[in-house]
């Protein structure tokens, strides 16, 4: 299912290992231009009994983004790829909750809502709330 810009997904074993990550954003980028992607969307399942679906780091720096606090198009692909592949309990419908920003000092909660029919994905929206931390102002000329 196509659900927006395209990522590679890394799944890593733990919350540990993924805050442990120190990316070599230069390999991302060669990486993501070779497969012709945005970039790298790093999760892990480990959730410590919350209710928490995952925590993610979203790496693009083909685009110069070193790291994004708050990815609602990978967050959603995430969802339906948790779901097609059956990590997901089966069900209608799923509200998940993905955690990502923590380490840039912006957390962000992003929820998903799938609505499934027939074994098929219907419909995926995705919403959130952020930590504002900077304000920027674009003049155009």
């Amino acid at each position: 299912m196509l659900t927006g810009l395209r990522d590679i997904f890394v799944p890593v074993v733990s919350q540990d290992c993924l805050f442990a990550l120190h990316p070599n954003h230069v390999q991302i980028a060669k990486l993501s231009e070779k497969y012709d992607v945005i970039g790298l969307h790093v999760f892990s399942l480990e959730s410590s009994g919350e209710t928490t679906t995952a925590f993610c780091r979203n790496f693009a720096p083909r685009y110069g983004i070193p790291e994004e606090s708050a990815t609602g198009s990978s967050n959603g692909a995430l969802g339906c790829y948790l779901s097609q592949q059956g990590i997901l309990m089966p069900s209608d419908r799923h509200m998940l909750l993905f955690k990502q920003g923590d380490l840039l000092n912006a957390p962000s909660n992003i929820y998903v809502r799938l609505l499934i029919k027939n074994k098929r994905i219907e419909k995926v929206e995705c919403g959130g709330e952020v930590i504002i931390d900077e304000i920027r102002t674009l003049q155009l000329e």
